[in-house]
């Protein structure tokens, strides 16, 4: 376990029971954290650092523990969880207004990739990572926010405040700090970060934000760390879920061809965008959809994207859950009997989680990883969209 400091976020796993409160520099060792962590929500006690006071609770999960399993490079957050208010409450339950409270710990949705560059040697590699990730988030109620990564199985925690963003005159639009020894970034695909007020929600989606990381060791041609990809928001309530719902938004991702020049750096990657339909039937505990309209950005021209032809498509098929929460897998076609590889994501499979956020799921977000076992291309991204209809009878 990497060493800590006042006011940070950890996570204490199975077992404990009851409430203790003190001093977080006299507090018992929590959060120990093993490779062979399975990192469910299941039956979890989760730890809130808040200034220098300790606040610990347990969780008792309902949701089946099948789909509570480990994805390929996917993991749901261990914080406590914050849900939407019924919307008969008049609570207020957007992102912008419960995100500032830190006393909202936000479970993400992550997916994630491990890379190392020792070019000296001539070591190079990217692998989709099952142990490392974004554990948890808070906002400091100062503009900044409290992150729980995971560092191949260590917990990393970094409190990124509101003077950090724009902090590394190399890239002003991101959160960055040096930690432990590490340089750690985190930025916004949604643009919320842009605002003065930092923590004021995205300026896409009223329930969720979806926020990229790279947590990095070393130097650029030389070192190795995470990087990934989170969604997280106010969850919606089982009970005020819809009885069905379709949804329509975008996804954003990156393609790692292994052939790349500069591979594994960061900006050695491929960014894919496409045009998410999805439906959902709560009653039935299914969730199906596809991705249309793909297109490719290379890595030399990151905003100049040329769409795929139009058989290219993702599928997408959820695989188990239930309430607001599902996995789910993907797959990739082409019509073309014989596809440039370059230009196709023929031959992608992967998993999904799914979240739905919002006081009537109003809103959805999910992070997938894929590889193709053809030429080992690694792809991974986020998913957000917003219903278009819904029926509960």
């Amino acid at each position: 376990m990497l060493p800590t400091e006042p006011g940070e976020i950890s996570l204490l796993r199975e077992g404990a029971l009851g409430t203790w409160q003190g001093d977080s520099r006299q507090r018992p060792e929590v959060g120990a954290t093993t490779a062979k962590s399975t990192r469910t929500r299941a039956s979890l006690c989760g730890v809130v650092f808040v200034a220098a006071t300790v606040s610990l609770a347990c969780v008792a999960d309902d949701r089946p523990p099948t789909m509570l399993a480990m994805l390929e490079g996917l993991s749901a957050g261990r914080g406590l969880p914050v849900q939407a208010h019924d919307s008969v409450s008049g609570e207020p339950s957007t992102l912008a207004a419960l995100l500032p409270v830190p006393s909202n710990v936000f479970s993400p949705l992550s997916t994630a990739i491990y890379r190392v560059m020792l070019s000296a040697q001539d070591k190079k590699s990217l692998t989709i990572s099952g142990k490392s990730g974004m554990e948890a988030i808070q906002g400091d109620g100062r503009g900044g926010f409290r992150v729980l990564f995971l560092l191949e199985g260590m917990e990393h925690n970094v409190h990124f405040a509101a003077g950090d963003y724009g902090a590394s005159s190399e890239f002003p639009h991101l959160f960055w700090k040096e930690v432990n020894g590490y340089e750690s970034f985190m930025w916004s695909y949604t643009d919320s970060f842009d605002d003065p007020k930092r923590d004021d929600g995205s300026t896409e989606f009223s329930y969720f934000d979806a926020n990229g990381f790279v947590n990095w060791r070393g130097d650029a041609d030389a070192g190795e760390g995470s990087t990934g990809l989170s969604v997280y928001g106010a969850q919606t309530m089982p009970a005020n879920l819809p009885l069905s719902a379709v949804y329509e938004g975008r996804l954003r991702g990156y393609v790692w061809y292994r052939n790349a020049p500069g591979f594994p750096d960061f900006f050695s990657s491929t960014s894919i965008r496409g045009d998410l339909t999805l439906e959902a039937d709560f009653g039935r505990d299914r969730v199906s959809g596809q991705i249309d309209a793909i297109r490719f950005a290379a890595p030399s021209k990151r905003n100049d994207y040329t769409r795929l032809s139009a058989g290219n498509q993702i599928l997408i098929e959820s695989t188990g859950g239930s309430g607001g929460l599902f996995t789910g897998g993907l797959k990739g076609r082409d019509t073309k009997p014989r596809p440039n590889l370059s230009r196709s994501v023929a031959g992608f499979e992967g998993d999904m989680l799914i979240e739905f956020y919002g006081p009537a799921a109003e809103e959805v977000g999910v992070v997938l990883s894929a590889v193709r076992a053809l030429d080992g291309t690694v792809m991974y991204g986020f998913i957000g969209g917003r219903k278009t209809d819904s029926r509960n009878n």
